[in-house]
């Protein structure tokens, strides 16, 4: 199944509706960023432990914040 479209709402529902699990999910977008980033340079860094199943209602939506900071 092809998530990468995918709205957070239809995630959600797709988790919701047993038709993909959170760790799936989470799997997917990480596999997806890791390919990605060969040529984007966006993570400094990729972990696996970085999933976090008590998330909540966003359990299983990936969630990535860019640093947009410049340090000196």
């Amino acid at each position: 199944m092809d998530l990468a479209f995918k709205s957070i709402i239809e995630i959600k529902n797709l988790i919701k509706k047993g038709e993909i699990t959170a760790e799936e999910t989470w799997a997917y977008f990480l596999k997806r960023a890791q390919e990605k980033d060969t040529s984007l340079w966006s993570f400094q860094s990729f972990h696996d432990e970085w999933y976090n199943n008590t998330a909540g209602i966003l359990n299983g939506i990936p969630l990535w914040i860019k640093d947009i900071f410049c340090e000196n």
